[in-house]
């Protein structure tokens, strides 16, 4: 997380996605000049998604939403519209179907949100027959 708000400062981003944030309770915490809205994670430490806001746009926050360990959502105030930002963090191929079938259900949910543009951070990681861990990100409009 602290790499992601390092590169989130260098390049001037005002928000910044984040997975693996592994905090047990959801909330907010103000780190320096930046805002980290956070969903719960499972137990154990696992998981937990969330944004980090600089403080420059925290004005502009409507809502910050914990759906689930592996989705959160975040809703930023623009002049024309709302703005949706969702983080989901999907399941890896050797998770069982029942799971998988539930993230994806719950995600396209989460995209019936009425009256808003939706962006969303969408980060699968996939095992290969050769047993290497690959990351894809996806970032998408719609």
């Amino acid at each position: 997380m602290v790499k992601r708000l390092e590169t989130g400062k260098r390049y001037n981003f005002k928000c910044v996605a984040l997975q693996e944030i592994r905090w047990e309770y959801a909330g907010s915490k103000k780190v320096s000049q930046t805002t980290i809205f956070n969903g719960k994670c499972e137990k154990g430490h696992k998981l937990g998604t969330g944004f980090a806001v600089h403080e420059s746009i925290i004005h502009s926050v409507k809502e910050f939403r914990d759906i689930n360990p592996r989705i959160t959502t975040l809703t930023i105030k623009t002049d024309n519209f709302d703005m949706v930002l969702i983080n989901a963090h999907a399941p890896t191929e050797d998770k069982n179907e029942e799971e998988k079938e539930l993230f994806y259900a719950t995600l396209e949910d989460t995209f019936s949100m009425p009256k808003a543009i939706i962006i969303y951070y969408l980060k699968v990681a996939y095992r290969t027959k050769l047993n290497h861990l690959h990351n894809v990100e996806i970032i998408q409009v719609k």
